[in-house]
Parts: C-alpha cells; structure tokens; sequence
C-alpha cells in the first residue's frame, strides 16, 4: 500500500475457558474531501488483545468504528453478545 500509514488499535475483552470468539470492527475512515470508505475487519488474537490494523492516506484522516465481539461458549447453547463503539481522531 503505497503512500499509506497503518494505525494499530487493541481490543480488549475478557474471555472465560471454551469460549468461541471473533472480533470485528466496522469503521469508516475520511480525510473530510472525499466520501467516506467504510469497510470490516476481523482482529485476530494476539495475547491478551484483539489488534486490528487500519491503512489511511495521510495523518489528518478520521477514523470511526464500532468494534464487537462475538462469542460462544462450548458445550452449551448460550451465546452472548457485547458490542462497543468509540470516535477516533488521527493524532496530528
């Protein structure tokens, strides 16, 4: 990706023994001159954490998202659902 800067960002979401997790974050990402560029990724485990990695043109681009995780617990049938938003803002 040419011309472009990654931004990193960790979630954390406490997990319990044989649990089936997945964790996306839905953003949308803008420099203000275009349409904004909405897109999904999926964070996979890395420790503790869920990293996801966003690719932006230029350090004035915004970012905002809804991360949420999904889990299933094995041997059981209940499912629970969490979801968590936030407003990011490029540092300058």
């Amino acid at each position: 990706m040419k011309n472009r800067t990654m931004y990193k960002f960790r979630f954390y979401f406490p997990t319990f023994t044989n649990e089936k997790i997945k964790v996306e974050f839905d953003y949308m990402t803008s420099d203000g001159t275009t349409d904004p560029i909405k897109k999904t990724v999926e964070c996979k485990k890395e420790n503790n954490y869920y990293p996801c990695f966003i690719p932006v043109k230029n350090k004035d681009q915004l970012i905002a998202g809804i991360t949420t995780i999904l889990s299933e617990k094995k041997g059981e049938e209940d499912v629970v659902f969490s979801s968590s938003s936030m407003y990011v803002t490029v540092p300058q």
